[in-house]
């Protein structure tokens, strides 16, 4: 295992003003600074449009989230809300289906 220093381990805490302003982040603005696991987890949400494409253990990471990582899941969550409310009401029906 790598020696991480112990400022590393820490994660960032947000700011209220982080947190009240992320829906004007865009998702691929801050991807980089979101852990290496957890952008993956959640690109994989992103391409599937669905929570159900990770693993229990992946969503047990997200579930955990804190700092950039946070921010970065709710940009994420935003852009996959965005992208939802855009489809045809049809196909969201449709995806809502698939989730049960």
């Amino acid at each position: 295992m790598e020696y991480q220093e112990p400022e590393e381990l820490v994660s960032r805490q947000l700011s209220i003003s982080e947190l009240e302003n992320f829906p004007r982040l865009d998702w691929f603005d801050v991807a980089s600074g979101v852990d290496p696991a957890v952008r993956s987890s959640l690109e994989q949400i992103l391409e599937a449009q669905n929570g159900n494409a990770i693993s229990l253990e992946q969503a047990y990471t997200l579930a955990q989230a804190e700092g950039d990582d946070l921010l970065g899941m709710l940009a994420a969550a935003n852009l996959l809300l965005c992208r939802t409310l855009r489809q045809p009401r049809h196909l969201r029906r449709e995806s809502q289906h698939q989730l049960h």
